[in-house]
């Protein structure tokens, strides 16, 4: 390879790296890497099914779309990883009495329990990773983080 087809390699790797979709979407696959791996020595739960645990936690009693809108998966997603979930014993099904077709979902008690062993481990976690942003840094990032989040929704070309 030439000089200067390096450095043609090397601007288009620099152009990339200042998208700010190439950084979050980088950022993004760290994480879940390093949450899977931090799962996986404390439970038998996947990335995905801890997440549906802590928003069935987080909302008591939800149906399955609510989980889905709140945690951005589709339903296929998370049909697959609720029957997970029921088959461990952490999850139940129950009438939704405003609607008829839907199940609501809720924590057994081995759910809860699961839940209240991964969370203090997971709280860590998240204390670690913020551990050199100060406060007003932090809530810089999450008002951002918004905006381009609502700006995602709504512009999708």
């Amino acid at each position: 390879m030439s000089d200067q087809e390096l450095e043609s390699n090397q601007s288009s790797l620099e152009d990339l790296s200042n998208f700010i979709t190439f950084r979050i979407s980088r950022a993004s696959a760290s994480l879940n890497k390093q949450a899977m791996k931090t799962l996986a020595h404390l439970t038998d739960l996947g990335l995905t099914q801890w997440r549906i645990l802590a928003v069935i936690h987080m909302e008591g009693q939800t149906v399955a779309a609510k989980v889905a809108r709140y945690a951005d998966l589709d339903k296929g997603q998370i049909s697959r990883a609720v029957n997970t979930l029921k088959d461990m014993g952490f999850v139940q099904e129950g009438d939704d009495p405003n609607d008829g077709r839907s199940a609501m979902l809720s924590l057994t008690e081995a759910g809860h329990a699961e839940y209240d062993h991964v969370v203090q481990t997971m709280r860590k976690r998240q204390k670690m990773l913020v551990q050199d942003v100060t406060a007003e840094d932090l809530e810089t990032f999450r008002a951002v983080l918004k905006k381009i989040e609502a700006r995602a929704q709504e512009s999708i070309l």
